[in-house]
């Protein structure tokens, strides 16, 4: 408890050094494992916010299945645009503090599996949008931070918000507007299962940040 106050008190102060705001399982070879409302499984290669469903777990066996076949046929799972920002083989490392927040898609997606790798919570946290929180609604995000940093992650994808199959996530249809700039895919392994967090993306003061 004593580390969550801490990190709890560190983050809000992150929120109050900005404006006030205006106001997530498995993939693989681009493939992902998504359950809609009705428990119905959809795959497909994009976010599984964009088809109007949740990420879910996929078994190892499956996800053979797809690496095998993505090796013999790579094209098929390479469509997605050069602005996607990919970062299959995350390294143990996190830019330093001094360096500021994230100035692009890429730079927050390294940032993020860069605290993941070295399962730093308080790194972690420095990607994370406080602003506008108040100490009761943050809390409980720290507490999944916390969960969160104990992960192995292993790799990283951005999807821009202009993908979204005509679900509107940018606050005025530009990603470079203040607002929502898109969704923020994690692979997360696991002995015998992966799964994928999907993280908003939202650019807030000049810099990207992300949130459940």
């Amino acid at each position: 408890m004593k580390t969550t106050t801490s990190l709890l008190t560190f983050a809000l102060g992150l929120g109050l050094m900005l404006p006030a705001s205006q106001d997530a399982h498995a993939s693989l070879g681009g493939v992902q494992h998504c359950r809609s409302a009705d428990g119905t499984s959809v795959y497909t290669d994009k976010p599984c916010a964009f088809v109007g469903a949740a990420p879910a777990s996929m078994s190892s066996d499956l996800n053979m299945r797809l690496a095998s076949e993505a090796s013999r046929e790579p094209a098929a799972y390479s469509d997605m645009p050069d602005s996607d920002a990919t970062l299959p083989q995350p390294a143990a490392t996190r830019r330093s503090l001094a360096s500021g927040c994230a100035r692009s898609p890429t730079q927050l997606a390294m940032d993020i599996e860069g605290s993941l790798a070295l399962g730093d919570v308080n790194r972690l946290a420095e990607s994370w949008q406080w602003a506008g929180m108040t100490q009761a609604q943050a809390l409980p995000v720290m507490k999944r931070l916390e969960q969160l940093s104990r992960a192995r992650v292993q790799g990283a994808h951005y999807y821009d918000a202009q993908m979204g199959m005509g679900l509107q996530l940018a606050s005025a249809g530009n990603a470079a507007d203040e607002g929502r700039a898109g969704i923020l895919q994690v692979s997360l392994g696991g002995d015998t299962r992966s799964r994928s967090l999907e993280l908003n993306v939202e650019r807030y003061a000049g810099c990207y940040f992300v949130h459940f």
